[in-house]
């Protein structure tokens, strides 16, 4: 994979070194958008949307040492998405994209239990009972940073 990773780089001009700089989302717009350069984006395939005639790729970068999430959200051709499912391959790999879009958001998924009426027992006094759920949160300690665009090039990784 690291070869694949030198030659994409080579191939595309493409900036490797962006997700270990720290920046602020305005910089990657200026990075991507404004200098027009490549991104050589690492990271795991998690799912597919056909949209019109072409396919929407949602790419993760799963590593744990990152100081916050990056998510790739890309457009591909039909041929791109046939090569996905061609011969042994896994959803890891090596991508290279076109950025035209860079948010930031800092979603977070919480927890909480709320004491709500459960009905009444057999002499007709009510009771309540706690029900826990799950909801949507922004946090500022868990940011991620999300680049939309075309996906210019790939290597995935052979099982």
């Amino acid at each position: 994979m690291d070869m694949a990773i030198i030659d994409l780089a080579i191939k595309y001009n493409a900036n490797t070194k962006w997700d270990s700089t720290g920046l602020f989302t305005v910089h990657y717009q200026e990075m991507f958008i404004d200098e027009k350069q490549p991104m050589l984006f690492r990271g795991r395939i998690y799912d597919i949307v056909k949209v019109d005639s072409c396919y929407v790729v949602q790419i993760l970068d799963e590593r744990e040492d990152a100081d916050h999430n990056f998510l790739a959200s890309v457009t591909i051709t039909p041929q791109q998405f046939k090569e996905i499912y061609s011969g042994n391959k896994s959803t890891i790999g090596v991508f290279i994209i076109k950025v035209s879009k860079v948010t930031s958001s800092n979603p977070s998924i919480k927890a909480d239990v709320k004491t709500v009426e459960a009905g009444e027992d057999r002499y007709g006094n009510s009771y309540t009972e706690d029900v826990s759920y799950t909801f949507m949160s922004d946090d500022e300690d868990r940011i991620i940073t999300i680049f939309k665009g075309k996906l210019l090039d790939m290597r995935l990784v052979e099982i």
